[in-house]
């Protein structure tokens, strides 16, 4: 599947779906041909002509025509470059869950474009990978169970554990989850102060430093000793740590909104008021989502290392006292399932605002 569509301009979508067997000399399989414009959601246009197609439609039909052919191995040179980002990422999704299970060699030079394809693919291959060689390790240096447990023992473990697992994970999740709002919207409503409010940058600037300056491990026990040892010390710990990209990123997109826009507001006779909200604000936006996925990746540092301090709940405690029992295939299968739940926040996040912000080319 090429850039261009390579659409015979003479053939219906139905007849351009069935070329392959038409130049191999075969009888076309019309049933399927169909089949396959239904899968991409052009059925009702089987007997359309290429020119009277859009760009995206277009491209479903060229990748019904690569499915028509039904190869182990399927080649994509840069198939949606050509498109517009809100078609592109549409196509990209429905190319990705119809290909599921083959073997896509992709040509691109978007690597956001290559992450959602290969996503699950690689994801699968790193993970098997790793417990290979995690039981490859275990094999060889025969280490005791009580200092690196197989993956199969943790497995075990897991599933002969997982109700205990997952009601710690959801108090983890929801300390993460809490905190990620909170940072959020303390990070975006200190950036607007540190841009429009001048006097406020002496104070705000060196707390906004100041708070990833002081070590994560010295501010636990004090909120711990403040909050006490429910969820409010975890959350006040995630939202410290998210807080600074996010006020950092959005601050920097605020002050680096192109200039020419505001000249433009201005000379439109824009309130500040409105230069903030309809020009600023969406300018700064890209760089207010590179702080929120900075924040997302590290947000269960704040929640694990408060659960560490002092706790009665959550994926910290439970990794805490397993490892106090020597019970360490536990306390692995607790950090499997951190890994697990943060990794999936993250792309959860990333999904939402490449989606959000579909106006914002990749580059």
């Amino acid at each position: 599947m090429a850039q261009q569509d390579l659409l015979m301009p003479w053939l219906s979508a139905l007849g351009n779906v069935s070329l392959g067997a038409r130049l191999r000399g075969e009888k076309p399989d019309r049933a399927r041909a169909l089949a396959m414009l239904d899968r991409v959601g052009l059925g009702a246009e089987a007997d359309a002509l290429p020119h009277t197609l859009s760009g995206g439609m277009r491209q479903r039909v060229a990748l019904a025509r690569t499915l028509m052919e039904d190869r182990p191995i399927v080649l994509m040179d840069e198939p949606f470059s050509a498109l517009d980002a809100i078609t592109r990422m549409r196509l990209q999704e429905l190319a990705a869950g119809l290909l599921a299970g083959r073997t896509v060699l992709l040509v691109t030079h978007d690597p956001l474009e290559a992450l959602g394809w290969g996503i699950a693919s690689t994801l699968t291959t790193v993970c098997g990978l790793l417990v290979l060689v995690w039981q490859a390790v275990v094999w060889l240096a025969e280490t005791p169970h009580y200092i690196l447990p197989g993956p199969a023992r943790v497995g075990a473990t897991w599933w002969h554990h997982a109700g205990l697992i997952l009601s710690h994970a959801q108090t983890t999740v929801l300390e993460i989850v809490l905190g990620l709002v909170l940072g959020t919207l303390l990070g975006v409503v200190s950036a607007l102060v540190l841009t429009y409010v001048r006097p406020a940058r002496l104070w705000l600037l060196p707390v906004l430093v100041a708070s990833q300056a002081v070590p994560v491990f010295a501010l636990a026990p004090i909120l711990v000793l403040w909050l006490g040892y429910g969820i409010a010390s975890k959350v006040a710990m995630a939202t410290l740590i998210i807080y600074f990209p996010v006020a950092a990123n959005f601050f920097d997109g605020l002050r680096r909104t192109e200039p020419g826009w505001l000249d433009l507001a201005r000379a439109m006779g824009a309130s500040p008021w409105r230069t903030l909200w309809r020009i600023r604000v969406p300018a700064a936006l890209p760089a207010l989502a590179s702080g929120v996925r900075v924040a997302a990746a590290v947000a269960p540092i704040g929640a694990v290392v408060g659960e560490w301090v002092g706790s009665s709940a959550g994926l910290g405690f439970l990794m805490l006292h397993a490892n106090g029992r020597m019970q360490i295939d536990l306390m692995f299968a607790a950090l499997l399932t951190l890994a697990v739940f943060a990794v999936a926040i993250y792309f959860i996040i990333d999904h939402v605002l490449r989606r959000a912000l579909h106006w914002q080319p990749d580059t």
